[in-house]
């Protein structure tokens, strides 16, 4: 019985997160899209950290001979 109430108590908590979203979907869709737009850039900000840790390491030299360098 108790296992029954935990589901039935799981599949509300489901459809009161999913209500609230489409709620804030329709009601402020520019808020959920700044959050989203944020936490995709925040993504991206760690994969590059990532990456250039995995890379190489340069010289301030190289490294501004490479960004000085025309074309």
């Amino acid at each position: 019985m108790i296992v029954v109430q935990t589901m039935i108590e799981d599949e509300k908590l489901k459809l009161f997160i999913k209500d609230a979203l489409l709620e804030i979907l329709r009601e402020d869709r520019d808020w959920f899209v700044d959050i989203f737009v944020e936490a995709l850039e925040e993504y991206a900000l760690a994969e590059a950290i990532d990456e250039g840790m995995a890379s190489r390491t340069i010289s301030r030299e190289e490294l501004f001979s490479v960004l000085t360098t025309d074309g």
